[in-house]
């Protein structure tokens, strides 16, 4: 009788490896969901505050940019993989570099194949575009080195953050400089702030996801309640969601207008209801270790679908 291994099956093929990989790591279908309705989002946010006479609409192009965001997202998964083998080893044991599904070798041609493919997309743009999408990847793999030299910037989350974010920020900044670039749109002062409010709703996931008591983390584990305790990250991530959504609710300014503008304008705030959700159900959860992460996705998604809707609105109106 033959006996059942448990050991992995290894793919063959560069692409079968690429795609299980892929799966395990980055699920395509869901990120590139993601990356698309953030991208859109931003750019109808973003469109919502331009000068009126601007004359601009969703495209393909725009929806180019949402590929391209999931591309360098998916860059920087590749190389967090080899950044954080280590650490996968005890708390991860079923990734795919750690399992020997896919080597070092593998992991490394598919970083290049990915940034030779967003500089590629970002060509046919603006070689502009290409030049900036190809700093923020460089930064990221600086990034890599620079936590390998430094003990203290990779075992400490809080320098971390302030190191690694902006690489996660700067894809905002993308979407406004192809706006500018690709279609001509004047900026004016309120964008920069609404990019300050898309990088509150993106840090608000990312330290909510990551936030629990510190009597129930794991050996080891590197969470924000190591550094600045439970309620303090949980009031760090409501603070978040308090200006990413304040911050666009201040600049439509929706009690001075009336009918949908108004709706539109009023429901900016409608995220807050998962977020106040998420840091009530933490807070009242003690005993156990519970991980608000599904609240602030929800966060997440209703704020972008809320400011898509008011870009359609922007263009239409």
């Amino acid at each position: 009788m033959s006996q059942s291994s448990t050991a992995p099956v290894t793919p063959n093929g560069f692409w079968s490896k690429l795609r299980l990989f892929a799966v395990a790591v980055y699920e395509p279908k869901l990120h590139t969901a993601f990356a698309l309705l953030w991208a859109l989002s931003l750019q109808g946010a973003l469109f919502a505050l331009a000068d009126p006479q601007t004359s601009w609409a969703f495209d393909f192009d725009g929806v180019v940019v949402g590929l391209c965001f999931f591309l360098v997202l998916f860059f920087l998964r590749i190389i967090d993989e080899i950044k954080d083998y280590d650490d996968d080893k005890q708390f991860k044991p079923d990734r795919p570099l750690v399992t020997g599904v896919v080597n070092f070798t593998d992991v490394k041609r598919f970083a290049w194949l990915v940034a030779t493919s967003t500089l590629a997309i970002n060509l046919m743009l603006d070689w502009r575009l290409a030049l900036f999408a190809l700093a923020n990847m460089l930064y990221g793999v600086l990034l890599f080195y620079l936590e390998c030299w430094s003990e203290h910037m990779r075992n400490g989350i809080m320098l971390n953050l302030l190191i690694t974010f902006p690489v996660s920020a700067a894809l905002n900044v993308y979407a406004l400089l192809f706006l500018i670039w690709r279609h001509q749109v004047a900026y004016v002062g309120t964008m920069g702030w609404m990019i300050v409010a898309y990088i509150c709703a993106f840090l608000h996931f990312d330290v909510g996801r990551k936030t629990v008591w510190p009597h129930l983390m794991k050996p080891n584990e590197k969470l924000y309640a190591h550094e600045i305790g439970g309620m303090g990250s949980a009031l760090l991530a409501l603070a978040l969601a308090l200006t990413a959504c304040g911050v666009p609710w201040l600049l439509y300014q929706p009690w001075q207008h009336s009918g949908s503008q108004a709706i539109l304008g009023w429901s900016l705030l409608l995220p807050l209801v998962a977020s106040v959700a998420g840091f009530i159900k933490f807070t009242g959860t003690r005993d156990r270790r519970y991980e608000p992460r599904p609240f602030y996705m929800v966060f997440v998604i209703l704020y972008y679908f809320i400011q898509l809707a008011n870009g359609v609105a922007a263009l239409r109106g």
